[in-house]
């Protein structure tokens, strides 16, 4: 395709090959990634030149926070786009805790580089209820993201005050976030609070 030749061009600075036999290209492709991933025996013959393959996460995943200054939401990525699978990250986030209300969080995985939430991909929503009020103060969250050879990505929750587990319930995703067009002011801190215990660390509770 016209398109793939520019693309290359544009991206190697150099003509890609033409003439290349499809077939024989996809067989021989075929051949070195078998001959990679199969080749435990060092004492067996390998294939000139041939490369080490890995795979790699090709978006990178995060989650919808308030920024470090309370004032409007970003994208807070966790695991970040070529980090080779499998993959686990954490990452820590405070929130604020009440005596008189259950205490639980609301995360939107997201997909893609920018931080702004609205130009990446909602990928799912997911609430971890059993937070312990910390009187005055905020609860520090540990947030887990995995992702596994099969593409399949988990997500999982822990307060560090008393090493607790947090129940996991997986939510319905809204068909638009309406929330992230709303000004983070004190009226809506009642549902919606984060804090941030470190530099672009950020999370949204209810």
């Amino acid at each position: 395709m016209p398109m793939i030749k520019e693309a290359i061009r544009d991206h190697f600075k150099r003509e890609p090959l033409a003439g290349v036999n499809l077939e024989e290209a996809v067989a021989t492709g075929a051949a070195i990634y078998g001959e990679l991933i199969n080749n435990k025996d060092k004492n067996r013959l390998t294939l000139p030149k041939s490369k080490k393959v890995v795979d790699v996460i090709t978006h990178s995943l995060g989650m919808i926070a308030r920024d470090e200054d309370n004032k409007e939401y970003k994208n807070s990525i966790i695991i970040h786009k070529n980090t080779k699978i499998p993959a686990v990250e954490k990452r820590m986030y405070a929130i604020e805790t009440y005596e008189d209300r259950e205490n639980y969080m609301e995360v939107y995985m997201m997909q893609g580089e920018s931080i702004n939430p609205e130009f990446c991909t909602v990928l799912g929503k997911y609430s971890f209820h059993g937070i312990e009020a910390m009187g005055s103060g905020s609860a520090l969250v540990e947030i887990t993201y995995s992702y596994d050879e099969n593409s399949i990505v988990s997500v999982s929750a822990k307060q560090i005050e008393n090493d607790k587990n947090l129940q996991l319930k997986i939510e319905r995703v809204e068909e638009e976030l309406q929330f992230l067009n709303n000004p983070i002011s004190e009226e809506n801190k009642t549902i919606m609070i984060a804090i941030v215990p470190q530099p672009q660390a950020m999370i949204t509770v209810h």
